[in-house]
């Protein structure tokens, strides 16, 4: 039995039916939508804010415990929020914020095809400008299914979300941003996510089965200023921070941004904080040991999509974080011609950054330390850039030379200073090269670079006693010589084995 119902105040007291459906726009959102098997929404159309409903300032709106939560076509043809809007809160005491939760629902919650003119394709939530401190909050939390947001669209900023405080997505199951799109990019930014400048704005991603962002993008249309119309593919866009933002993968599973993600400013206090460890939907504390991947993968795929467009490739491939990053712990991948750039990136004990065809770079002046019992694995050609790069005692470099790296270093490293003491360099795979001489590293930029090796106590594995290491003339590339022996055994080579190295060797101009 399906009921449609008009009015959408509803209480705990309300005798649910097997489905509820929303049917038209409602200026005041309160209480509940709970304890339904399916709640849908489906070409609601209003030139209001929030075309099914506004959250009016310090109220809270739920959509909670119930099965399946399908919200599609919904349009504002001449205002915000597709589908919600949050006023911005005001004055109370205690402090009450306009919050909009979707939460732990136990069957899918789809998100689709939803428009806004102004911004927000399917949530718009705005803060109070003169007083950060009354933000708004959206959670999306502990849904057991699935929650995809899919072809939202705004001609603002936001294609499926845009807050102006706290955003939260977290405990859920496996969840998806895809193809939702921002029309009219002509200053417009978040192809599916847009924050605003709040100082309190901030982003909490955290203990979900997986997270996918993919083809999320920007259109600026050809216009009397734009001779063509151009695309770039952009996931997340920070306007402003100053606050602590959590992208966290729970063990097992992991966060991929196949669009870059760009925040444009950071306060003092402002940070990115990955996998670190969270609350799950229980309230305990979970440490989150999967994966946080920046990848190139689609990238050229799903601009290829755009005949009519010029399509900016290396903007599509280049997430930036204007802020200190952390990652406790897990791993950090950058693959596929992906670019990373962070103010300063720290890499935590037992965490590992993975480099597969990716550039690490640090803003200017930044730096990049892998601190004790931290490591880096890395394959193909990388880049790793920074004012200075330490790895402290203890770290592990576990290097897959192939064969394309008889013509690319296997790390290009691009820095004032590199600092390298005791540890262990771990090469897999050589044992199945051709004999040859590969790049390990190779030291790049503008400036005169240098590369300081503490010997003392380093070991090398996975080579045989016939390798050996050269440096090229000015000291600018460090080779293997890779030789083929009948029966490679795997040998730790001792401080002489590297007794040929300058313990400093730097570039010439």
């Amino acid at each position: 039995m399906k009921q449609t119902l008009f009015l959408l105040l509803v209480s705990a007291a309300v005798l649910h039916a097997e489905d509820y459906t929303f049917t038209a726009r409602s200026s005041s959102l309160v209480g509940s939508v709970s304890g339904y098997d399916n709640v849908t929404a489906d070409s609601i159309s209003s030139g209001w804010a929030g075309a099914v409903g506004t959250i009016k300032a310090n109220n809270e709106f739920s959509i909670s415990n119930n099965g399946n939560v399908a919200l599609a076509n919904c349009s504002n043809t001449s205002n915000k929020g597709g589908l919600f809007y949050l006023q911005t809160s005001t004055y109370t005491n205690p402090q009450q914020h306009t919050t909009l939760n979707i939460s732990n629902n136990t069957g899918s919650v789809s998100i689709s095809n939803n428009y806004s003119s102004s911004y927000g394709g399917a949530i718009a939530a705005d803060n109070n400008g003169s007083y950060p401190e009354y933000y708004t909050i959206i959670n999306i939390s502990g849904n057991t299914g699935s929650v995809t947001f899919t072809g939202n669209n705004t001609d603002g900023s936001g294609g499926a979300i845009r807050s102006d405080g706290k955003l939260n997505i977290c405990n859920n199951g496996n969840v998806s941003f895809t193809s939702n799109a921002v029309n009219k990019a002509n200053g417009n930014w978040g192809g599916a996510v847009y924050m605003g400048a709040s100082t309190e704005n901030a982003l909490n991603i955290s203990g979900n089965a997986n997270v996918e962002f993919r083809g999320n993008y920007l259109y600026k249309p050809q216009s009397t200023y734009v001779p063509q119309a151009t695309v770039r593919l952009n996931s997340i866009y920070q306007k402003g921070t100053n606050q602590a933002n959590y992208i966290s993968a729970r063990t097992g599973g992991s966060v991929v941004f196949y669009d870059a993600v760009v925040t444009e400013s950071a306060g003092n206090k402002a940070s990115y904080e990955l996998n670190a460890d969270y609350l799950d939907a229980g309230g305990a504390t979970q440490e989150a040991g999967g994966t946080i991947k920046f990848s190139g993968k689609y990238v050229q795929q799903d601009l290829s999509a755009f005949t009519d467009a010029t399509a900016d490739e290396a903007a599509s491939l280049t997430s930036v974080l204007v802020a200190d990053t952390t990652l406790h712990n897990g791993t950090l991948s950058i693959e596929d011609n992906a670019v990373l750039q962070a103010k300063n990136l720290t890499i935590n004990g037992g965490a590992q950054l993975t480099l597969m065809d990716g550039t690490c770079e640090m803003l200017a002046g930044g730096t990049l330390l892998f601190k004790e019992g931290s490591s880096i694995f890395a394959e193909n050609s990388n880049t790793l850039a920074a004012q200075d790069i330490t790895f402290e005692e203890n770290t592990t470099l576990t290097l897959a030379l192939g064969e394309a790296n008889q013509e690319d270093a296997l790390i290009n490293l691009s820095a004032s200073n590199v600092s390298f003491t005791l540890g262990t360099i771990n090469f897999v795979g050589v044992d199945s090269l051709a004999e040859g001489k590969y790049q390990i590293f190779a030291l790049t930029g503008s400036q005169p670079g240098s590369m300081n090796w503490d010997t003392s106590g380093l070991t090398v594995e996975g080579l045989s006693g016939n390798d050996s290491f050269e440096w090229s003339e000015g000291g600018t590339v460090l080779y293997l010589n890779h030789k083929v022996v009948p029966e490679p055994t795997t040998a730790t080579l001792s401080l002489l084995a590297l007794a040929g190295l300058a313990t400093r060797r730097r570039r010439r101009k």
